[in-house]
């Protein structure tokens, strides 16, 4: 049988591993985008990425950007392959995937705003910037690209990238709850002593409020089980799903089929 002291002494050199394999993944692409910035810094022309036109230097600095009210265009390939790094273009590949399928561009308000600063899955970051949204037009959710940042320290890594967040307005809940993935010490130390409240398969279940009404909370938990890198929080009548990770467009429509069934019961 294998010890709790046994496991943790295997369970170090592979953390090590891991950590020195993300650390060297996120130098070789931060060395990319530096490659890609300096070649759009030699260009002679400016990308206004609002219209999807080139200007000069000097249109620039007189203002002459040209005027539009088509928030929903679809960017091109060749604007793709030119103006983005990779995971801006995995987000603008999400984006153009929206706006030809019933969503449109949404602009948070201060009551919105307001609700995200009070939840826990902001509050973890330095910076968690909200500026890209959009709405669903069936099943009234929200789609949202927050650009994350947590300074790198001793005791962590840091993070600076997109990441993926749904909200979706439910009803008949006034509990407050928080569940992200479980650690491996985790996942073995429940079976000794199991402290979640309830059991939903790969996650760490914090109640900040206790639910009165349990088991539909559960029966929509359940519809996350097993799934990996992301984080819940369901707080009274908000119902918020982010990933952990970069956007990837396979991320985006697993996450998509499970709220959209939510959203159009809720």
């Amino acid at each position: 049988m294998i010890t709790v002291l046994t496991f943790i002494q295997y369970l170090i050199p592979v953390i090590l591993v891991f950590m020195l394999t993300r650390v060297y993944k996120e130098y070789q692409k931060e060395k990319i985008e530096k490659a890609e910035i300096r070649k759009r810094l030699e260009s002679p022309l400016i990308y206004d990425p609002e219209t999807g036109m080139e200007i000069t230097l000097e249109q620039a600095e007189k203002g002459t950007f040209i005027d539009h009210d088509n928030h929903n265009r679809i960017r091109t390939k060749k604007e793709l392959d030119q103006y983005f790094d990779a995971t801006e273009r995995v987000v603008e590949e999400i984006a153009n995937y929206l706006k030809v399928n019933n969503y449109s561009v949404f602009t948070l308000d201060e009551e919105h705003y307001s609700i995200l600063d009070t939840i826990s899955i902001t509050k973890k970051y330095d910076t968690f910037d909200c500026q890209r949204c959009y709405k669903n037009l069936e099943s009234n959710f929200l789609v949202l690209f927050p650009k994350v940042y947590i300074e790198s320290t001793r005791q962590q890594i840091g993070i600076n990238g997109f990441q993926i967040l749904y909200w979706v307005k439910t009803t008949n809940f006034d509990g407050h709850y928080y569940l992200r993935p479980k650690t491996n010490l985790e996942s073995v130390l429940d079976k000794i002593r199991q402290d979640d409240p309830f059991i939903i398969e790969n996650f760490e279940i914090y109640p900040i409020k206790e639910e009165i009404n349990i088991l539909p909370l559960i029966h929509l938990l359940k519809k996350f089980e097993g799934l990996e890198e992301i984080e819940i929080e369901l707080k009274e009548n908000d119902f918020f799903i982010k990933t952990l990770v970069e956007p990837t467009m396979d991320k985006f429509l697993e996450l998509e089929r499970i709220i959209k069934t939510i959203a159009s019961n809720c």
